[in-house]
């Protein structure tokens, strides 16, 4: 895939990035972070990736100063939203399919 970070319209971008991502076989998913250690001024959605049973992340990400804003990006690029498993990092707060 390709390495990006947050273009001008965060919506088309996080499209684009999981069009391609299925077309590669890929099931793309996107983690929201409440401001990481690497991005600590905001909230933050990372693609992640699975594949023949193996995931991780990818170089993608949008950025929002708030969790309402970064939540509606994802909602309009029709995603949804997932709750956070209580085993995952506490910086995490939900995860988007």
């Amino acid at each position: 895939m390709s390495e990006q970070h947050q273009n001008d319209d965060p919506i088309i971008y996080v499209m684009a990035i999981q069009q391609e991502a299925v077309a590669q076989g890929m099931l793309p998913m996107w983690t929201v972070y409440d401001h990481p250690t690497d991005i600590p001024d905001k909230f933050v959605a990372r693609c992640h990736v699975v594949m023949n049973g193996e995931s991780g992340p990818t170089n993608n990400w949008i950025t929002a100063s708030t969790l309402t804003s970064l939540r509606m990006m994802l909602r309009m690029a029709g995603l949804t939203c997932l709750r956070r498993s209580p085993e995952d990092d506490a910086k995490i707060v939900e995860t988007w399919l």
